[in-house]
């Protein structure tokens, strides 16, 4: 694995409603650990418990979905490009 792949992160803001002020948020690897950033609280984990964690939020945000009656699709697409430029 390279340390670019390594080094990505993912993340960004959210803008809770009622509240004017936006939260930040995000996922790093490093190693074979993940840290999670939520607002200024940190929490690092091993990568087996980082999925486990990612598939709890997953079925719990797809629940929620169902009870806020949404009935539309979501497709959301991830990658990293790697010597996307090399040639």
């Amino acid at each position: 694995m390279t340390d670019e792949l390594m080094d990505t992160q993912f993340g960004g803001d959210v803008k809770q409603p009622g509240i004017a002020k936006m939260m930040q948020f995000g996922a790093k690897a490093e190693g074979d650990q993940v840290k999670m950033t939520f607002g200024n609280i940190t929490v690092a984990m091993d990568y087996k418990d980082a999925l486990q964690f990612s598939q709890w939020v997953r079925m719990a945000a797809k629940q929620a979905k169902t009870n806020a009656g949404d009935q539309g699709r979501i497709v959301n697409v991830l990658g990293v490009l790697d010597d996307a430029n090399a040639g």
